[in-house]
C-alpha cells in the first residue's frame, strides 16, 4: 500500500492499494538512491492523489513524484515515475566555494549537508583517510558524489565508501563496505531464468601509472617502478603472461592521478583498487531471476543490494560462465517477485571469479576438448536411443510403468517405475535396477560426468566434476582440488588447496605454502636497538600469499645482578669552602634565679654542701705569741677618695696586740639568710660560629666488590621506532609506538629475497619482546 502526502509531506492525501496499481516497480541502487514506478486507471481518485512534488511514502522510504503521464484511452491509465527524496538535495546549491584541509569524510559531509535539512547520522569507523577539499559552485548531491571519489570509491560502486539515505528521518550514513557474501548462487537449472552478458574492452588497461599530489608517485613504495601492472584477463584467456615478449605486447597503458593524496602507500592502494576494475573488459550483466527468496521464503536465497553473489550459468555447445559479481542494481516488483532482476557490477578479480563463456572467444573454454567431445557423444547417443524406443505405458494404482517393446510389440525388458518409493530404470523386466532415484539420493552404478558438475553432496560443498574432486566452503570459494587444472596455460596434475580467500594456495604440485615465526626479547635504549635478522629464500613467492607480520610488547629493563669494578683512589669528600654560622638568634632579658625564701644555717636547716660543715655546740681555744710587733695599712701618705674629697693615708707605726684569751664555752653558729631573690639580666646578644675554608678528604684504596645475583627491573621502552634494512618506516607503520602492538604488516616493505635486518629502537631504556611471524610459499 502507497501512502500520499502532499508536496510538503505534512497533510495526507489518501492511500493505494495493490489492487489499483498495476507494473509496480523499485529500483534499488548501490549509489544509495532509489526509484518508484507504477500505472494506475485515470479516476477522480487518482488524479487527485498523483500530481508532482507529492510524496509517497513505500516500506519506509519516501519518494517524489515526478512527471506523471496520462494515455487517455478507453481505460486509460496514469504512469507515474518516483525517485528518491534525498533528490532534494539536487536543489540545494554551494554559493561560492566550500574549502578546508587534512579533513575527515565525516567532516566534510557534515559541512556539505549543513542548512539542507539533512545531517550525518553515522559514518564507518575504518573511514580514515583525510584530505584537502574544495568543492565550488555545486549542488549538495553532485558535492556528495565528489566526496565519495575523493575518499576513495572506485567506479560502478564496486568498492566504497558507500552512502545509505534514510529519507524518513532525513539523515546520510557512510559505510567502506555494504552487503554480505552469503554464498548465494544463482544458477542455471535453478533460480536463473536469463543471462544478459556484454563486454566492452574500450578502456581496459594491463599498465597503470599512478601519481599523486605534487608529482608524487608510487616508485619508493613499489620496487622503483612509478606503476602497477594486471595481466590477469589475458591469463584467464589462456596467455602465457610470463612470457616477457607476449607480456609486452599485451600491455595497454594508462594514468590515473589523486591530486589530493600525498602518501605513496595510500596512492598504491588505490591505483590497485582502480587497475583491479579497469584490467577486465567493461562488463554489463543483467540476470533476471526467480526470487526463491519472496517466492517461497528461502533465507538462503535472499539477495540485498552491495551483495557478492555467484552467478552459474550452462548452455548447449560448451557454453560456460560463472561469475562471482556484485550487486549494484535491484529491479524488484513486490507483487510480482517472479519478474525481479538484479544488475552486477565488475566481476570481482579472483582466479575462482575466471569468465568463460564461449561465445566471447574459443580459447576461454580451457577443459579438455576430447572429453567434453566424448561426453557429447554419449549424450548424443543416449538422447537417440531414448526418443527413438517404442513404448508401453501401464498405470496401475500406485505405480506407473513405462515398457519398452520390440518391432513385434513384446516387451525387450528395458523399462522405467515410478512409484512413490522412487524411480528406477532396468534392463531386465524390473528384476534390478542399475539406476535408481529414490528419498536416499541417486543410485547407479555408472555415473557419466558433463563439464559442470554430475555428483553432488547433499549440502553442495563437495562435487565431482569432469576435471576432478573439487571442495568448496560455506562462501562457495574452492578450497581442495584433486585432478588437472591450468596455471598460465601449463596443464598441471595433482592436488591444490587453497586459503578461504580463494586465491592464497596452501598447497600444489609445484610447492607448499610454509610459516614459521621467529622470537627475540633483549634490552634497548636509544643507541642499542632490539635486531631480528632473518632470511628469504630465493624460491620464495615474494607476489601472492606472503605475510610479514610483526608484533611486539613493551617490558621493564631486566639486569640479572649488580656489583662494581675493583680498584680504588682519593675522594674530595666536598668542595673546598667554609661559612660563618650563628648559632641563635638574638635576644636578651632580666631573669628570677629563685623564688624569695628565709634560710637558717644549723645543723636541722639547709646546708651548704661541699664547702660549710655546720657543727655542733663547740668552744674555741686560740692561743698567740705574745711577742713581735707590726704595721697595718697603705703606705703612708696615700690618698683616699672620699665622699666629699680626699684623705691621706697615715699608717698606724709599729705596735703589739695583746690578745686575751678567753673561753667562749660551748656554742653554736648560725647564719640567718633575709628573704630575698637572685636576679641576672641577660642582654641581648647572639652567639656567631666561624667555620674557615677547608674540605674533607677520604683515601679509599684498591678493592673489589662481590656480585649480587637477583633479578632488578628498570624502566620500560617509549617512543618505539622501527627500521628495515636501514630504512626508517615507523611513520609508514602508524608509529612511533608507546603500546603494545600485533600484527604490524610488513609485507609491502619486504619485495626481495636475501637478508633483512628489523630493529625495533627506544627513546629511553627498556625492553622489548617481539615476534615476527613469516608465510611464504616455497616453491620445491
Amino acid at each position: 500500500m502507497l501512502e500520499i502526502y502532499d508536496a510538503a509531506g505534512i497533510k495526507r492525501l489518501g492511500y493505494l492499494g495493490q489492487k489499483e496499481l498495476s507494473d509496480f516497480c523499485r529500483v534499488r541502487s548501490s549509489n544509495g538512491m532509489s526509484t518508484l514506478k507504477f500505472n494506475c486507471l485515470v479516476n477522480e481518485k487518482t488524479l487527485r492523489l498523483i500530481e508532482s512534488e507529492n510524496r509517497i511514502y513505500f516500506e519506509g522510504s519516501e519518494y517524489i513524484i515526478k512527471s506523471p503521464s496520462a494515455t487517455l484511452t478507453d481505460e486509460g491509465f496514469i504512469s507515474v515515475s518516483c525517485v528518491c527524496s534525498a533528490e532534494e538535495l539536487l536543489y540545494r546549491y554551494i554559493d561560492g566555494e566550500l574549502a578546508f584541509s587534512n579533513a575527515s569524510m565525516s567532516y566534510a559531509v557534515a559541512r556539505v549537508l549543513e542548512n539542507t535539512g539533512w545531517t550525518l547520522k553515522y559514518c564507518d569507523p575504518t573511514i580514515t583517510t583525510l584530505r584537502d577539499v574544495r568543492l565550488e559552485n555545486l549542488n549538495r548531491l553532485e558535492a556528495l558524489n565528489e566526496l565519495l571519489k575523493l575518499y576513495g570509491a572506485v567506479e560502478e560502486y564496486c568498492y566504497g565508501p558507500f552512502v545509505q539515505f534514510d529519507t524518513l528521518e532525513k539523515t546520510v550514513s557512510l559505510y567502506n563496505d555494504i552487503g554480505q557474501d552469503n554464498g548465494v548462487t544463482i544458477r542455471s537449472g535453478r533460480n536463473l531464468a536469463s543471462l544478459d552478458l556484454s563486454y566492452d574492452s574500450k578502456g581496459l588497461v594491463t599498465r597503470l601509472y599512478v601519481k599523486g599530489k605534487d608529482g608524487v608517485d608510487i616508485a619508493s613504495v613499489n620496487g622503483g617502478y612509478s606503476y602497477i601492472e594486471n595481466f590477469s584477463f589475458f591469463t584467464a584467456l589462456g596467455y602465457n603472461t610470463a612470457d616477457s615478449i607476449i607480456r609486452e605486447r599485451l600491455v595497454r597503458e594508462d594514468v590515473v592521478t589523486y591530486d589530493k593524496i600525498a602518501d605513496p602507500s595510500e596512492l598504491l592502494e588505490q591505483g590497485r583498487r582502480k587497475l583491479a576494475v579497469v584490467a577486465w573488459p567493461k562488463l554489463s550483466v543483467s540476470v533476471k531471476l526467480a526470487d526463491l527468496y519472496r517466492l517461497y521464503a528461502e533465507a538462503l536465497y535472499k539477495i540485498e543490494v552491495g551483495d557478492w553473489v555467484t552467478v552459474e550459468y550452462t548452455g548447449p555447445q560448451d557454453i560456460s560462465v560463472r561469475l562471482r559479481v556484485r550487486v549494484i542494481e535491484m529491479v524488484e516488483y513486490p507483487y510480482e517477485p517472479q519478474r525481479n532482476s538484479i544488475n552486477v557490477g565488475t566481476p570481482k578479480p579472483q582466479i575462482s571469479d575466471a569468465v568463460k563463456p564461449a561465445v566471447t572467444t574459443a580459447r576461454i573454454i580451457t577443459r579438455n576438448r576430447h572429453a567434453n567431445s566424448l561426453l557429447q557423444g554419449f549424450i548424443n547417443t543416449a538422447t537417440t536411443l531414448i526418443n527413438g524406443t517404442n513404448g508401453l505405458l501401464t498405470i496401475t494404482d500406485n505405480t506407473i510403468d513405462f515398457w519398452g517393446i520390440d518391432a513385434e510389440g513384446r516387451r525387450n525388458g528395458k523399462g522405467v517405475r515410478l512409484s512413490p518409493g522412487g524411480l528406477g530404470i532396468t534392463e531386465d523386466g524390473g528384476q534390478s535396477y542399475k539406476t535408481a532415484v529414490t528419498g536416499e539420493g541417486v543410485l547407479s552404478s555408472t555415473v557419466v560426468i558433463n563439464e559442470l558438475y554430475a555428483l553432488s553432496t547433499a549440502d553442495e560443498y563437495t562435487k565431482i566434476m569432469s576435471d576432478g574432486l573439487h571442495v568448496y566452503d560455506e562462501n562457495n570459494i574452492e578450497r581442495l582440488h584433486a585432478g588437472h587444472w591450468q596455471v598460465d596455460a601449463t596443464e598441471r596434475f595433482g592436488l591444490r588447496i587453497t586459503a578461504s580467500d580463494g586465491t592464497t594456495v596452501i598447497l600444489d604440485d609445484r610447492g607448499m605454502l610454509q610459516t614459521w615465526q621467529l622470537h627475540v626479547v633483549d634490552n634497548v635504549d636509544a643507541t642499542h636497538p632490539l635486531k631480528i635478522i632473518f632470511y628469504v629464500p630465493p624460491g620464495a613467492n615474494l607476489l601472492n600469499g606472503k605475510q610479514f607480520k610483526l608484533s611486539f610488547t613493551k617490558e621493564w629493563f631486566r639486569a640479572y645482578e649488580t656489583g662494581a669494578a675493583s680498584g680504588g683512589g682519593v675522594y674530595a669528600s666536598t668542595e673546598d669552602g667554609g661559612y660563618t654560622f650563628t648559632s641563635t638568634e638574638s635576644g636578651g632579658g632580666d631573669i628570677d634565679t629563685s623564688e624569695p625564701g628565709l634560710w637558717i644555717l644549723s645543723p636541722s636547716q639547709y646546708l651548704l654542701p661541699d664547702f660549710m660543715d655546720m657543727a655542733g655546740y663547740h668552744f674555741h681555744d686560740n692561743t698567740m705569741e705574745k711577742d713581735g710587733t707590726h704595721n697595718h695599712g697603705i703606705e703612708h701618705g696615700t690618698t683616699l677618695i672620699t665622699d666629699t674629697g680626699s684623705v691621706s693615708w697615715v699608717q698606724s707605726g709599729y705596735h703589739d696586740h695583746i690578745l686575751h684569751n678567753t673561753y667562749a664555752g660551748d656554742h653554736a653558729h648560725a647564719m640567718l639568710s633575709v628573704s630575698h631573690t637572685h636576679a641576672v639580666s641577660l642582654p641581648f646578644h647572639a652567639h656567631n660560629m666561624y667555620l674557615p675554608n677547608h674540605r674533607h678528604m677520604v683515601s679509599l684504596g684498591d678493592h673489589t666488590h662481590n656480585l649480587v645475583f637477583g633479578i632488578y627491573e628498570g624502566t620500560a621502552p617509549a617512543d618505539i621506532s622501527i627500521t628495515l634494512d636501514g630504512t626508517d618506516i615507523t611513520a609508514q607503520l602508524g608509529g612511533p609506538f608507546n603500546e603494545n602492538k600485533n600484527e604490524l604488516q610488513l609485507s609491502p616493505h619486504i619485495t626481495s629475497p636475501g637478508w633483512h635486518n628489523l630493529e625495533l629502537g627506544s627513546s629511553i631504556l627498556g625492553r622489548i619482546n617481539a615476534s615476527l611471524f613469516i608465510q611464504l610459499f616455497m616453491y620445491m
